[in-house]
């Protein structure tokens, strides 16, 4: 009788959990920071960023790829989010810095003059082990200790 109800509660967690991390998506900080990432780039954007809105699963929006197991974001491709011939801008890297499983990072095409003073590459340091960029037609591959 009591593995009947060991058996049956070991279903009820695992049915739980699963309905749980599919029902939920992507983690609040990271769906917060990629909105904020979003507000930052100044128009004209395209369809990439035209998902990324409200309480949704981030790991569905364009251009965002998830770690199954952990919901986190580990690639994220804003190629030609704005376009070439766009009035250039700076990012501001610090708002990388909730995704901390990032792995690999597409901004070509993009018209980015570079980061914002004071903001520069701290996301890099901080957060990564091993970061993949591809920037303004070419990859830099940083590996950070």
């Amino acid at each position: 009788m009591e593995e009947k109800w060991v058996g049956a509660i070991v279903l009820l967690v695992l049915v739980s959990g699963w309905y749980c991390s599919s029902c939920c998506g992507c983690l609040e900080e990271e769906r917060v920071a990629l909105l904020n990432l979003k507000h930052s780039i100044p128009p004209p954007t395209d369809y990439v960023l035209a998902s990324w809105v409200g309480h949704g699963d981030c790991c569905k929006w364009v251009g965002i790829e998830c770690n199954i197991t952990t919901k986190r974001v580990f690639q994220l491709s804003l190629n030609l989010t704005r376009g070439w011939d766009v009035k250039g801008w700076y990012l501001n890297s610090s708002l990388f810095s909730p995704l901390e499983e990032l792995k690999s990072l597409f901004l070509w095409g993009n018209s980015i003059f570079g980061f914002m003073k004071n903001e520069g590459h701290s996301f890099l340091s901080t957060q990564a082990t091993f970061l993949v960029i591809h920037f303004v037609g070419c990859t830099i591959v940083k590996f950070l200790v």
